[in-house]
Parts: C-alpha cells; sequence; structure tokens
C-alpha cells in the first residue's frame, strides 16, 4: 500500500491548529520548532505533550548524560581521596597525641623519681 496520493504527495487526512492523530504511529503528530526550522514531530499524549526526541536531541541528551556520569566518577574520586586524606590526618594527630602523652609521661615518672 502506498502512502502517496495521486500526485505522489502525502495526501492530507487532517488539517488544524493541534495535533493529528496517527493511528499507524500510535502517536500524535506535532509541529516542531527546533531554531528557525520547523518540521514534524511526534508526541505519545493527546495535546502534544510527551514529545519523542528527535534524533539530534537524542545524541544531545546521550551526550549530556554521559558528561554527568564522568562528572559523578570524578566527584566519587574526589571524596574518596579526600576520605583517604582525613584518615591519614587523623592518623597522624593521633601519633603526636601519642607522642605528646609518652613525653609527659616520662616527664612526669622523672618528675617522681626526684628527677
Amino acid at each position: 500500500m502506498s502512502l502517496l496520493g495521486p500526485t505522489n504527495f502525502f495526501p492530507r487526512v487532517c488539517s488544524g491548529p493541534g495535533p493529528a492523530r496517527s493511528e499507524e504511529l500510535d502517536a500524535w503528530l506535532v509541529v516542531r520548532h527546533e531554531g528557525d526550522a520547523a518540521g514534524v514531530g511526534l508526541a505519545r499524549e493527546a495535546g502534544g505533550r510527551g514529545l519523542v526526541p528527535s534524533v539530534d536531541q537524542s545524541r544531545q541528551q546521550e551526550r549530556i548524560a554521559r558528561k554527568q556520569a564522568e562528572w559523578l566518577q570524578k566527584q566519587e574520586r574526589i571524596a574518596r581521596k579526600q576520605a583517604e586524606w582525613a584518615k591519614e590526618q587523623e592518623r597522624i594527630a593521633r601519633e603526636q597525641a601519642e607522642q605528646l602523652l609518652a613525653e609527659a609521661l616520662a616527664e612526669l615518672t622523672q618528675l617522681k623519681q626526684g628527677g
């Protein structure tokens, strides 16, 4: 079955200001504006809601999703490094406290011995 009419153009089956239902696509045909250009877009819901992204929009969304995933990975690496740094700082502080305690105990012992 050909979709083309007798003049080799698509026949008009609907006209008007709103979206047109396509039973074949199980979607609504809508006018889509991208920049200065206008074209046909698909919507999942009546009234033009639930637009199906164009190929360019899908690619852009994929790029954005990849960049967000990369950013999250970098943030996780930074958080791990910060946790390692904090743990190291805690270890250093504990060693310093232990050293000060040992020195204070040694001095106290020396004072008790009459030192």
